[in-house]
């Protein structure tokens, strides 16, 4: 019985050898598979950054992008040329005229208080 006893003991260890090295063995299949992706994904983004560079300087991006200009350019005169025939402030004009408001309205504040008279929104709200 002891034969077979050590004979049950060596094919254990035989197996457990063999599945230590194949987990040795899988171990290091995984840190190539993922040594690979890395130098994969660092090649792809260069790549990927040369051809944005490339299409980014290429000539019918840049006339597309220019042409873009042009027309909004184009757009904005024509609409500033309607709202003056129809005499209606443009969103430019309003926002120039509210901070011209602003800073006569904060001229004021500093007069009210120089002169010592109480401002417009103190008085209000007494």
């Amino acid at each position: 019985m002891s034969a077979s006893t050590g004979f049950v003991a060596d094919s254990i260890d035989r197996i457990q050898n063999a599945m230590e090295s194949a987990q040795s063995e899988i171990d290091k299949f995984q840190k190539d598979v993922e040594k690979r992706r890395k130098r994969f994904e660092k090649r792809a983004q260069k790549e990927m950054k040369r051809i944005q560079k490339n299409f980014q300087d290429s000539t019918p991006v840049k006339r597309a992008a220019e042409i873009q200009k042009d027309v909004a350019a184009q757009i904005e005169a024509g609409l500033d040329l309607v709202l003056g025939n129809l005499q209606i402030a443009s969103r430019r004009d309003v926002e120039k005229i509210d901070k011209k408001l602003n800073k006569i309205s904060r001229k004021l504040n500093d007069l009210d208080k120089a002169i010592g008279t109480p401002s417009r929104g103190a008085a209000a709200a007494e």
